[in-house]
């Protein structure tokens, strides 16, 4: 079985970004500041799929294989970092409970070392996935509940996510936000056509 391998792009030159050990890799998010985060697997996506971090030390050890290799999930299996704040104080991503009936996909804070479990609250929620963070702390992504898939967006200060639904969607994601709060997704139509969006914060 063929395995997804990542790939840096730099002046114009591709190369091959592997964790050492596993012949796949996902890389989800590339900083500013030149850290990659994303997952790496064996033979499949799911039980041997593990978060990581790949430090800087300059782009061509780093494809090389150089750099500095951070497990922040705890070897939390089925498990994907999607993005961090400045310095990876914050390391947000998903993951899922293969031992859950059925099996449940979750979000994650990792904050200080500290793995936290995260799902969007309120009823008849099945899924949650986080997607990105930006510099402020604020996150996005996808949950799943019984009227469908919608995106949101949890505020850093803790207080209750806002729900993204792409008016007249059948469903909304919610896979990117900015410095500046701007947001960037995906909605599916009553045709199930797929689109992409753009939310900007209201006064915008």
């Amino acid at each position: 079985m063929a395995c997804t391998k990542g790939f840096l792009y730099r002046n114009g030159k591709f190369s091959t970004v592997l964790v050492p050990g596993h012949p796949g890799a996902i890389p989800q998010r590339i900083t500013p500041d030149g850290d990659i985060y994303g997952c790496y697997h064996d033979y499949n996506t799911m039980g041997s799929m593990f978060g990581f971090v790949r430090t800087r030390f300059g782009y061509d050890s780093l494809a090389a294989g150089g750099g500095e290799l951070i497990d922040p999930t705890q070897s939390v299996p089925a498990s994907m970092n999607n993005g961090a704040t400045p310095g990876a104080r914050t390391i947000v991503g998903l993951w899922t409970d293969m031992m859950a009936t059925p099996v449940h996909t979750h979000g994650y804070v990792v904050q200080a070392g500290a793995f936290q479990s995260y799902d969007v609250p309120g009823p008849g929620v099945k899924s949650t996935a986080i997607w990105d963070i930006n510099p402020s702390g604020h996150f996005v992504g996808t949950y799943i509940d019984s009227f469908g898939q919608h995106g949101f967006l949890q505020p850093a200060d803790g207080s209750a996510p806002t729900a993204i639904n792409y008016p007249g969607a059948i469903g909304t994601s919610a896979f990117g936000i900015n410095p500046d709060g701007v947001i960037v997704g995906q909605y599916t139509d009553t045709s199930r056509h797929v689109h992409g969006f753009i939310a900007a914060p209201a006064g915008d």
